[in-house]
């Protein structure tokens, strides 16, 4: 995968005409494209519970991908975090091309990834290419993996592709060998055990379960409410349960 040099998303309001692309095609992209800067030096942060007063956790002044404690770590451009079952935090170093995990002492290391590239493997020799969304349960992690156009996992070690073929598109279908995804971005597991994907380059909300990608929300960029596939939904970045 390339990595991705394009401009930030600057989408326009809702002019969207009614919808009349075809179901397993992705439209072509008329907006800019996302793409992060540089971080200048904003470390990881967050609150202390009851007080409500932010804390400086990890990461320094500066670009870089060093582990170490405090400010001695360095991030590029982190996007998405979420809580481990550990305690631990862990970040979607995106233009690191890597997962990395914070500790309550602020100690970072890197779990997976050492540099852009499409690789899958064991974890010392795996790439990613633009990690932006990551979600953990009992150990699994999964990866919105947004320039790889595919959602990941890493467990045992290993890091495999659950669903996406690595070629941009909205098409459903088998997870494995048919479905696409568009510079997807966050990744969030149901009650039911089905994932659910922001694909924001598709302006949908796509489910994976048994084996299958499905649409549930969404099919071209807009703003209007309504029912599955009536919706609209303008560069969808996250998503929760």
């Amino acid at each position: 995968a390339q990595p991705d040099t394009a401009q930030p998303d600057t989408a326009q309001p809702d002019t969207a005409q009614p919808d009349t692309a075809q179901p397993d095609t992705a439209q072509p992209d008329t907006t800019q494209p996302d793409t992060a800067q540089p971080d200048a030096g904003g470390p990881i942060g967050g609150c202390t519970q009851g007080t409500w007063q932010l804390l400086d956790l990890a990461g320094g002044s500066g670009v870089g991908s060093m582990d170490g404690l405090g400010a001695k770590a360095r991030f590029n451009a982190p996007r998405g975090l979420a809580f481990a079952s550990d305690g631990t935090i862990l970040v979607a170093d995106y233009s690191n091309h890597r997962v990395r995990r914070v500790t309550s002492a602020g100690v970072v290391t890197t779990v997976a990834g050492s540099g852009v590239g499409s690789t899958t493997g064991p974890i010392k020799s795996a790439k990613f290419s633009y990690p932006a969304g990551v979600y953990e349960e009992t150990g699994t992690i999964w990866i919105a993996a947004s320039s790889n156009d595919q959602i990941r996992k890493i467990s045992g070690g290993q890091i495999t592709v659950v669903a996406g073929t690595g070629t941009s598109g909205s098409t459903d279908g088998e997870a494995l060998g048919k479905a696409r995804f568009y510079k997807p971005q966050a990744v969030a597991k149901a009650p039911d055990g089905s994932l659910w994907v922001a694909d924001t380059k598709n302006h949908r909300i796509r489910r994976i379960a048994s084996g299958q990608v499905t649409t549930v929300a969404g099919s071209s960029i807009g703003g209007q409410n309504g029912k599955g596939k009536m919706a609209r939904f303008s560069f969808p970045k996250d998503i929760r349960f």
